[in-house]
């Protein structure tokens, strides 16, 4: 089959395909179920714990956890911690996961609600802070503090845990590295150009 062909069935162009294939990208949540149609499987991991299971359910309906997030009206930081089986406070939410679970809508219709109805979706805007904003997609991404760290170029994880928390904001020298590592995080949901 040519990548004409495959990027076709997948809705995407042939160069992201080629990104894809090359390693240089990874496919976005959203084209997952696409992928696991045209494969036939589904090539993640089985889910052990109840936090796979959410996990796995979230990327095989092509939720990012941000949309889950604003679905469920939780923190996104919530979702980040439930599925890394951080979170104490399952049995609060225990119906909102299970309504999730029992089968939600399409992630497009989930976002045609959110802006349909911004008010019971208090999550729904983005975070201010720039703290806020770094830890987001420090745990979007599956980074630890040491990496961001590296990223931004400062030499301690209490600096950087520290602007996540509000306790300090970044020096002038360190913050253009935190905006490019904001903005990286922020174009992993943008689709790919030729």
């Amino acid at each position: 089959m040519r990548q004409k062909d495959v990027a076709e069935k997948l809705q995407i162009d042939t160069s992201t395909l080629l990104l894809w294939e090359k390693g240089r990208t990874k496919p976005l949540i959203r084209h997952y179920p696409r992928i696991m149609e045209f494969l036939g499987y589904c090539p993640a991991q089985y889910a052990r714990t109840r936090s796979d299971l959410f996990r796995l359910f979230r990327t095989h309906r092509g939720f990012t956890q941000g949309l889950v997030a604003r679905y469920l009206a939780v923190d996104p930081n919530t979702i980040a911690a439930w599925e890394e089986d951080r979170e104490t406070g399952w049995p609060d939410h225990e119906r909102k996961i299970e309504r999730f679970l029992a089968g939600a809508p399409s992630p497009e219709e989930v976002e045609a609600n959110c802006l349909a109805n911004p008010d019971h979706y208090r999550y729904a805007e983005e975070p201010q802070r720039i703290g806020e904003r770094l830890r987001r997609a420090r745990i979007e991404r599956r980074l630890r503090l040491e990496d961001v760290a590296r990223l931004v170029g400062v030499r301690s994880t209490r600096t950087v845990s520290a602007w996540e928390r509000g306790v300090a904001e970044p020096l002038a020298e360190h913050l253009e590295r935190v905006s490019r590592f904001l903005g990286a995080a922020a174009d992993e949901d943008a689709p790919a150009t030729p």
